[in-house]
């Protein structure tokens, strides 16, 4: 059985963790939202975290996989 789990990462690298997270073939999932901005009266959309420095992670409870590549994973 497979549950999910948070994992608390560094400031604005929620992105970064979970490409690196899925690159040793966890499965990872961070929702973002679409925000606008306005600078100097222009408006920008850009990228936003829904839970800034968190994403989910899932991992088998039969305690088949660790939380050692996780904890060690950049971005985490």
């Amino acid at each position: 059985m497979n549950n999910w789990f948070l994992v608390y990462t560094k400031p604005h690298k929620e992105e970064y963790a979970k490409k690196n997270l899925l690159n040793q073939n966890f499965e990872a999932f961070c929702p973002f939202i679409l925000k606008e901005r306005i600078q100097k009266r222009k408006k920008t959309l850009y990228k936003e975290a829904m839970f800034s420095r968190y994403i989910f992670v899932r991992l088998e409870c039969n305690g088949s996989q660790s939380w050692n590549p996780i904890l060690n994973t950049k971005g985490v």
